[in-house]
């Protein structure tokens, strides 16, 4: 069979049309997940939600499954997305006035690691040393 030069052209638009979607799409969702940290900082959410990412990451292996789509492909597309909303959120974070970044920082320390993020864990002792 030849190869049908106007066909693969056209074929190829329509690939770069899709291509052009899916920067769209991403900056979509990263819109929503700015908006999801805003929420979770003042409901004092840790910005990480494992079970929330257990659950997107199950969604899309069933969905790749029916799309005839590689599984193995999608799910590790979808960590590197969930790993750049994570990113972006903690920028997000950083943008605030420096004081309420700092409180905002030391709840998400607190909650993940259930201790202020002090050297020695020391808080009262840091204080004294700083004065």
């Amino acid at each position: 069979m030849i190869p049908n030069p106007p066909l693969i052209k056209k074929l190829r638009l329509n690939i770069d049309r899709t291509d052009q979607q899916i920067p769209k799409l991403l900056k979509q969702r990263k819109d929503l997940a700015l908006k999801i940290a805003q929420f979770k900082i003042q409901s004092n959410q840790n910005l990480r939600q494992p079970q929330r990412e257990k659950i997107v990451l199950s969604h899309v292996k069933k969905l790749s499954k029916e799309l005839d789509l590689n599984p193995g492909f999608t799910k590790h597309l979808f960590q590197l997305i969930i790993n750049n909303s994570l990113h972006e959120q903690k920028k997000h974070i950083k943008n605030y006035p420096p004081l309420i970044s700092i409180i905002i920082l030391l709840i998400i320390s607190i909650t993940l690691k259930n201790e202020l993020p002090i050297a020695g864990g020391n808080y009262h002792e840091s204080l004294i040393n700083h004065r």
